[in-house]
């Protein structure tokens, strides 16, 4: 089996190292995490937020030479990304991809995807890209000019489809927050108070705000939350209202209901098999530029949710035709592990990847 690098250099890039590795180790890969920390978009990792990704996992330390020529790449058969550094792509873009023996590198996007062009773009000199869907696929394919031959094709950790449909058993309810969006204070104190109700609605359950950080973590990320719930929250609080800042493994396992509004967690959760609500109707969602691309991306999947659909915990699940065009089976691992595979045995002749995509081009 391969040795397969993960890197990460902030928490979007932990969730998916994380994920990706959890996939790859069982299918027996050797994977290893690696935090690169000389990247010029690198953001400190609080303690906290690394135990609760990775436990006892210790990340290699991937330091400012890593990713150039000469660096510690040579004992690895793949790099893994979702996000792309300029230390990556100013490498991929040197003669240093015509060297043989080198690592494949395989591109996913780091989520839900509201800007696929730039996303299109930094990932061109990749030897294989992943997109987050069919119809994704088939626009790259159409729209980008790439010099060589390069496995494209579609899938991705968090996007993987749910073994089974769990039931609404009356348990937690956890709402999962996004940096970015909501994007005004009155928009967040809306949610606050839609939570609020929900709590007083059902005091046998309970509400969980499900935090992706702490308000004094990620103040470096470029995405930088202005309106953190935590501060909007009313000083008087229905005790079955609470916080957590947990893993979102732990999360999706003791959620009966999952509810967000543009986060990437609506993927894990439909993944997860569990009902739920996407609610965008919230205020001032006029303002907010990533309402109308979710919108458009879930339409059709059964799961948008009004406010009284809202507060009648009328939760659904995915519906079956829309999962189909953006989940892929357990398969995935597969391919990469395809990919990897005939990458190694073809080596790196100006970066020609001689195995072909899992899907024609139509």
């Amino acid at each position: 089996m391969p040795k397969v690098l993960l890197p990460f250099y902030d928490d979007s890039t932990l969730f998916f190292a994380r994920r990706m590795y959890d996939g790859l180790m069982a299918k027996g890969v050797q994977a290893v995490i690696g935090h690169h920390v000389s990247s010029e978009n690198y953001v400190g990792i609080s303690e906290r937020q690394r135990l609760v990704s990775l436990g006892d996992i210790e990340p290699a330390l991937l330091d400012t030479n890593f990713f150039t020529p000469s660096g510690g790449m040579a004992e690895f058969e793949a790099v893994i990304c979702c996000k792309i550094t300029k230390e990556i792509r100013a490498l991929l873009e040197s003669d240093y991809r015509l060297r043989r023996n080198r690592p494949c590198f395989l591109a996913f996007q780091p989520g839900l995807e509201f800007t696929p062009l730039i996303g299109f773009r930094n990932r061109k000199q990749f030897d294989a890209i992943f997109l987050n869907n069919e119809l994704s696929r088939k626009r790259y394919l159409a729209e980008m000019e790439v010099g060589f031959q390069q496995h494209v094709s579609w899938g991705h950790p968090y996007m993987v489809k749910p073994a089974h449909l769990r039931q609404d058993t009356g348990g937690d309810i956890y709402f999962f927050t996004q940096a970015l969006s909501p994007r005004t204070f009155d928009a967040r104190h809306h949610i606050v108070e839609v939570l609020v109700a929900m709590a007083e609605a059902y005091p046998e359950r309970k509400v969980v705000l499900k935090l992706r950080h702490l308000p004094n973590e990620n103040t470096e990320h470029v995405h930088k939350e202005r309106y953190d719930y935590i501060s909007l929250l009313p000083n008087s609080l229905p005790s079955n209202l609470v916080y957590s800042d947990c893993s979102m493994v732990e999360a999706l396992e003791s959620a009966s209901i999952a509810m967000t509004c543009t986060s990437t967690a609506a993927m894990d959760a439909i993944s997860a098999g569990l009902p739920t609500m996407v609610y965008l109707d919230y205020v001032e969602n006029y303002l907010d530029p990533m309402m109308y691309p979710m919108r458009k991306l879930m339409g059709g999947s059964g799961v948008l949710s009004s406010l009284t659909q809202v507060l009648n915990l009328d939760a659904k699940h995915a519906e079956s035709t829309w999962v189909e065009q953006n989940f892929r089976a357990s398969d995935l691992y597969d391919e990469v592990l395809s990919v990897i595979s005939s990458f190694k045995q073809e080596g790196s002749n100006q970066g020609c990847l001689q195995c072909q995509p899992r899907y024609e081009n139509t």
